[in-house]
């Protein structure tokens, strides 16, 4: 990602916060990466 591309950041890091809230976020890392 091109550090000048503000909207891009901005989008994808509330795509991360969405899934971080909803809980997929926790779903996806615990199918990969269990501990």
């Amino acid at each position: 990602m091109r550090p000048d591309n503000k909207a891009l950041l901005e989008k994808l890091n509330a795509a991360l916060k969405a899934i971080k809230a909803d809980g997929t976020y926790q779903k996806i890392s615990n199918q990969w990466f269990p501990e």
